[in-house]
This record gives C-alpha cells, structure tokens and sequence, in this order.
C-alpha cells in the first residue's frame, strides 16, 4: 500500500512507499500523463493570438491607370485651367443618363452613354420523347445580339452620320482633329473610351483622371 500525494499547480509526485515494483508502476503512468500533456501543449490552438496578421491585398482596376494611358490623362487641374480658359474642347460624360444627371456633371460636357451589346430574348423549341410520343417545349433564351459585333462602342458612335449624329445627341458630330476629354465615374469607361479612341485616328483624346468624382470631390472642398 502506498500513498500519492499530488501537489495542485505543480508536476510533482510524493510518493510515501518503499515498493519498488509499485514505484515503477507509478513512473509509468506519470510519464504517460506527462508525455499527453506535452502533446496537447504541441497542438496549435484554434485561435492563435501570435499569428501574424493576414494581409489582404484588393486591387481596383476601375482606379489604377496603366502607365500606357499616361500620355492621354488630363488631371483635374488641368480640365479646370482648360474651362476656365474656354479652349476649344469637347467634354464628353461615359456615364448613363440616370448617372449623369444624378451626380453633378460637368457643366460644360455633354453626354454620350457607354453602351454595351443589347440582350434580346430568342425562343426555341425543345422535343422530348414520353410513353404518349412526342412533346415539344417553347424555351425563351437570352443572347447577345450586336449586329456591329466586329465593332468596338466609339467605332459604332462615330459610324453614324452628322444628321444622326446631331438628333442623338444635340451637336455636332466630333472629327478625329478635335480635342476630346473623356470621363466616366471614375477611371473605368474613360480609359477604354480613349484607348478605342486614339486606336481609331483621333489622336487628341484624353480622360480625366480620377473622374468626376475625384473632380467634384476637389471643387467642392475648394
């Protein structure tokens, strides 16, 4: 018979017994208990305070500009020196017309909405095979339709005539000698307008940086 006597907070053991055979009983299942214990103490916890923050990184294409656009940005500073000085240029707004008049165009611009290919609805018949025979199923299907599919969106704009031109959009129709500054909400629609634009002849377009809201957002703290 011996007696074990455990001390709390400590890794201890007082044996009281002069049996040797009851002693190595006793060290065994210790070094069991301490050989679990510094397991659990190698298991990571699930919630690890010392781990390292986990940096995320977003990108916004619609706010980067590719170093190749550079030559063809104007900044804020710019556009307003340009206004100010009533040069002659065109100042056309990318945005939808809910856009436009929602947030506070440009004065002097005018708008000409980014358009993308119209869906148009097609049905089609489906047959399929039952115990009564034949059966056939009208399915509606969206698909993109363009009849200027070859076409990018400043191409089909400046496809039209002055006459179609000027109804569309209340004046008259740019030529490729003109200075044109486009801009959209932020750097999105400007930037693929201008590359379109410049890759078709018209060699003095340029978009403004930032946006109209970068522009409002300077006019109105100035």
């Amino acid at each position: 018979m011996f007696l074990v006597k455990t001390i709390k907070n400590s890794n201890r053991l007082i044996l009281n017994t002069n049996n040797v055979g009851v002693l190595n009983n006793v060290n065994k299942s210790y070094s069991t208990v301490a050989a679990t214990e510094e397991k659990k103490k190698t298991v990571k916890p699930r919630h690890n305070i010392e781990r390292r923050p986990i940096e995320l990184q977003r990108t916004f294409p619609a706010l980067e500009v590719n170093e190749d656009f550079a030559p063809y940005k104007i900044t804020r500073d710019q556009l307003k020196q340009t206004i100010e000085n009533k040069e002659n240029v065109i100042i056309i707004d990318l945005r939808s017309p809910k856009e436009f008049y929602a947030d506070s165009p440009i004065k002097e611009s005018v708008n000409i909405p980014m358009e993308y290919p119209k869906i148009v609805k097609v049905q089609s018949s489906q047959s399929h095979s039952s115990k009564r025979g034949k059966k056939s199923k009208v399915v509606e299907s969206k698909k993109a339709y363009d009849a200027d599919a070859d076409l990018n969106f400043w191409q089909k704009t400046t496809k039209m005539t002055p006459v179609q031109w000027r109804e569309k959009f209340g004046f008259p129709k740019v030529s490729k000698n003109d200075s044109i500054i486009f801009y959209s909400a932020n750097n999105g629609r400007g930037t693929q307008v201008v590359d379109m634009a410049i890759k078709d002849g018209f060699v003095n377009a340029r978009f403004l940086h930032g946006g109209i809201r970068e522009f409002n957002k300077y006019n109105n703290n100035n």
